[in-house]
């Protein structure tokens, strides 16, 4: 494939900086969901199967119960947080050859191409749990416990609300990962000042929130709206922090000059 014309146009360097990411790390990340499936899959199965004196049956139907609840989700989430964090730790301080010190780029079309990199790894390892976590919903027997992730019964209104609730605190988490992680080169430092800062965020959301349950209120109306109203604050607070960061990550990115 002729790539010439590629280079000459914002897209075009965006999409060789992602597709030549993608492939060099594609082997690191089959791994890594190879060591997820051992840990998170196959352990528990073999635990399960250890412990039912090897009762084939029982212990599959154990398993299918304990996972089909979508924690799995939450599991592999969490290890590709984890895999993200580091892989960008790599790129933005590792000495060896990568796609950003090939390919001459913008600290902007670096910065979308590592966005992109990330999505589509997350879309996949997605798309990949909730189709077992689906099956493991088919496979369950009748008697099985409730299912309290299954979002078939959902809107789209109601998907686009929880998103408008949610989006600006997850968005916080991952800019604030990305810039911890581009901000020291030792990557268990810049894991150390995370953890720090979340626990000093979560520690002032829990006492913000607190103190708003913890007003009299006349009515049930009023409790509602004043809750609203902190909503409200702590999205707005949260969007401008988002943007915040966003604009630390162009400036430390921007000052590393990778080439």
């Amino acid at each position: 494939m002729n790539t010439s014309s590629l280079h000459g146009s914002v897209c075009g360097r965006i999409y060789l900086q992602t597709r030549q990411s993608i492939y060099d790390t594609l082997s690191t990340f089959l791994l890594f969901q190879l060591i997820m499936a051992i840990v998170f899959i196959a352990i528990p199965l073999l635990l399960i199967i250890a412990t039912s004196d090897f009762d084939l049956v029982e212990a599959f139907q154990d398993f299918v119960i304990s996972y089909a609840d979508g924690r799995l989700l939450l599991f592999y989430t969490g290890g590709l947080s984890l895999f993200s964090m580091v892989w960008i730790n790599r790129v933005v301080h590792q000495v060896q050859p990568t796609a950003y010190t090939q390919i001459p780029s913008s600290t902007f079309e670096k910065l979308c191409s590592m966005a992109l990199v990330i999505l589509c790894y997350t879309l996949i390892t997605c798309l990949a749990v909730l189709l077992l976590t689906e099956l493991l919903q088919l496979l369950m027997p009748v008697d099985g416990s409730f299912i309290p992730f299954d979002f078939r019964g959902l809107s789209l209104a109601q998907i686009c609300q929880g998103l408008y609730n949610t989006l600006p605190g997850m968005l916080f988490l991952v800019f604030l990962a990305a810039l911890c992680m581009m901000s020291f080169r030792n990557v268990f430092v810049g894991f150390a000042v995370l953890g720090m800062i979340l626990v000093l965020v979560f520690w002032g959301v829990t006492i913000f929130m607190l103190q708003t349950a913890h007003i009299y209120y006349e009515t049930a109306e009023e409790f509602i709206r004043s809750w609203e109203n902190a909503m409200l604050v702590q999205r707005i607070v949260f969007l401008l922090l988002d943007l915040g960061l966003l604009s630390g990550l162009y400036y430390r990115l921007h000052t590393l000059q990778i080439k």
